[in-house]
């Protein structure tokens, strides 16, 4: 229940001796107006003096037949409901053998506080074994700067910040940047560590990993060894930037990290990421799953002799015109049904590879809509442009461009036949297949690393960077890591009891756990009183086996 003490709302349990505990009903002159208010009052004794505490109003009037009756219903009010409202307003807090007597009246909030965080990340933290990566005076930074950066991410002066007004903790600027220097020397550690803590959570069984590539960019132009132009995914193609390789499982749990500069194609990334990761983490037996950036007859060659099992996404027009022709023989298709849809499917033995390919009714009705928005624009911009010239929307090629004399543009009708005929097509190619369903089941599960890619950037916010140098910004990535692992173990357990909830959700459960820290005004004791808890929290304190226990505690 909540009660207004002044200008604070607060839950506060409190200790009286019998004799306080007094009730009764009076009349009280309002000032300034002839009428008359009736209320319920207690005392409460402060060292030798009592203090009458109004405890309920029953109303107002200047009539003396209605302040009868509202004292009639004042006193049928204390018989009836005033020792259950003391109750409520009081009880016993013991401090070993001894009571402590602490009025209401006398604590005043001083700050409120994030408790949630500590209880379930503070758990998983050491759970992990982050607690053992760092020295002490290092490590008690080390998660301070997560949980800061799980209650709201953002610079790490803005941590510093957050730590203090919502985690009651000192987290000096220095001293987080001393402590992102020493964690950057233990990247590998941490990576081993998040590997065995999937292997625990997995019962050691990682058959499939699932891998992608995104870019991070820099409001800058200066290039180092890190930062660098390159093919941007954001379409920032006038800043620097770094290329980041993630791997999970297929449940969303990581794998390992591997930073790259930016200049470096998405084609060489996923080997040396492999074999970056295999000195360290057992990761022989599995099964890679990549888009179609992967794809390259090189790219995998070098994975086949490095005995990597993988199922990349493959465009069908790079196939020769005999090969295209069978492809688009829908008769050679099998039905296969799968959870949400009914498809097709074709395996077509390419060597020593197979190449999977699918047919989808929905692929197709969306590949023709698109294809059709995008005509029915050319059209409209053919029939009002009579200067060809303006067709050329970059002003790049404009300004080495020159057209003389009558130039027309038309569309061709059969390249937009021709492109009608592999509407819904899509396919993958792997160097080990048991079945088309198999194949594709897998993966359909790539969406699993986009979601963790848009966890990064969007919940943990890993960019804007506020670094510059190559270590800091490594080590920047590597703390957005490890509060990746923490979030997607949340996720893990969660599912796992049949509790599934977004990051979002959990976040916000979590971040809305509060105390309140107050003060006792007459020997300036600090006392630490929980809110109550309902609904994602509770489910996420069960989950974990914790107790919330809702008493006052001296700090």
């Amino acid at each position: 229940m909540h009660f207004v003490v002044r200008e604070y709302i607060i839950f506060i349990i409190i200790l009286l001796s019998h004799e306080d505990l007094k009730m009764f009903a009076r009349i009280r002159r309002n000032s300034g107006t002839k009428r008359c208010s009736v209320i319920v009052c207690h005392n409460v004794r402060r060292g030798d003096k009592i203090r009458q505490i109004t405890a309920k109003t029953f109303g107002h009037s200047a009539k003396d037949v209605e302040l009868k009756l509202l004292m009639k219903q004042a006193k049928h009010w204390i018989k009836h409901f005033g020792t259950q409202w003391l109750k409520q307003t009081l009880s016993i807090r013991k401090t070993g053998n001894m009571k402590k007597q602490v009025s209401i009246f006398n604590l005043r909030e001083q700050a409120r506080i994030n408790v949630g965080i500590e209880d379930i990340f503070g758990k998983l933290y050491n759970e992990l074994g982050f607690q053992d990566v760092l020295s002490a005076i290092h490590q008690k930074t080390l998660r301070k700067v997560l949980f800061a950066r799980i209650f709201e991410p953002g610079s790490k002066r803005r941590l510093s910040y957050i730590a203090e007004k919502h985690l009651a903790d000192e987290l000096p600027l220095d001293r987080i940047y001393r402590m992102m220097d020493a964690l950057i020397k233990k990247s590998v550690d941490v990576q081993q560590k998040v590997f065995a803590a999937t292997q625990t959570a997995l019962d050691g069984k990682i058959s499939l990993v699932l891998f992608d590539v995104t870019t991070l960019s820099f409001e800058t132009l200066t290039e180092d060894e890190l930062r660098l132009f390159g093919f941007s995914k954001d379409f920032k193609f006038n800043t620097t930037q770094v290329v980041l390789a993630l791997a999970t499982t297929q449940e969303g749990l990581p794998v390992g990290f591997r930073l790259f500069p930016g200049n470096i194609a998405e084609t060489k990334t996923l080997l040396e990421s492999l074999n970056s990761w295999r000195q360290y983490v057992p990761i022989d037996q599995v099964t890679v799953i990549g888009d179609r950036a992967m794809m390259s007859d090189a790219n995998l060659a070098r994975l086949e002799a490095a005995h990597c099992n993988y199922i990349v996404a493959f465009p069908l027009r790079k196939l020769s015109q005999v090969q295209q022709a069978v492809i688009l023989d829908r008769s050679r298709y099998s039905k296969i049904t799968t959870d949400d849809e009914i498809s097709h499917y074709f395996i077509l033995e390419l060597g020593t590879r197979y190449l999977c390919v699918s047919y989808s009714e929905r692929r197709a009705l969306k590949d023709q809509k698109d294809r059709e928005r995008l005509v029915k624009k050319l059209r409209n911009k053919l029939e009002t442009c009579k200067n060809v010239k303006r067709l050329v929307n970059n002003k790049g090629y404009l300004k080495y461009t020159e057209i003389t004399g009558k130039a027309t543009a038309t569309i061709n009708e059969e390249k937009i036949a021709a492109d009608a005929k592999w509407d819904g097509l899509h396919a993958v190619i792997s160097n080990r297949i048991s079945s088309g369903i198999d194949v594709y089941d897998k993966y359909r599960r790539l969406w699993v690393i986009e979601e963790s890619f848009r966890i990064n950037k969007h919940n943990l916010k890993m960019r804007p960077i506020y670094h510059f140098t190559p270590k800091r910004i490594q080590a920047h990535i590597l703390l957005c890591y490890m509060e990746f692992t923490l979030l997607r173990h949340i996720q893990f357990k969660l599912r796992k009891a049949d509790q599934p909830m977004s990051v979002e959700r959990i976040v916000d459960a979590i971040r809305d756990i509060q105390a309140s820290i107050l003060v006792d005004t007459t020997d300036n004791r600090k006392y630490r009183m929980p809110s109550a808890i309902t609904g994602d929290a509770e489910i996420i304190y069960r989950v974990f086996g914790l107790e919330y226990k809702l008493n006052m505690v001296p700090l």
